[in-house]
């Protein structure tokens, strides 16, 4: 997921949510040369690690953060995004300054409808991995 940075922000610390799948995660600050900086990694979904930083970090307009998630499906089911451990999530948290309505909002919601009340937006599938 590629969120572009429309007003310079200040993000204060970031941490990864996952739900039982997830076995990889991070995050980057892409440069507006296109250059990737990673700012968080982690492997774990539950007691998830936090990274503060000791000076906030500055994302420039033009900038964009890029996180993704990796995940390991035993079931033999494919498995979409939702609000249950049944169900999968990828988001990077974190508090951030100032406040701008754009990085308020969901970058799905942002390029088409909104999702139906009580529905999650679409997301990759994680979708079972042949044992070898």
């Amino acid at each position: 997921m590629r969120c572009p940075i429309d007003e310079d922000i200040s993000i204060v610390r970031v941490q990864s949510h996952m739900h039982r799948r997830g076995v990889g995660f991070a995050a980057h600050r892409v440069r507006a040369d296109g250059a990737m900086e990673e700012i968080y990694s982690n492997e774990a979904w539950e007691e998830v690690p936090v990274q503060v930083f000791s000076s906030p970090l500055v994302v420039k307009a033009g900038e964009a953060l890029d996180y993704r998630c990796d995940y390991k499906n035993p079931e033999p089911r494919d498995v979409a995004q939702g609000l249950t451990t049944r169900d999968e999530m990828c988001m990077l948290i974190g508090p951030y300054f100032p406040r701008t309505a754009r990085a308020d909002t969901p970058a799905t919601t942002r390029r088409g409808a909104p999702p139906r009340r009580g529905s999650a937006p679409a997301r990759p599938r994680a979708r079972r991995r042949s044992r070898a």
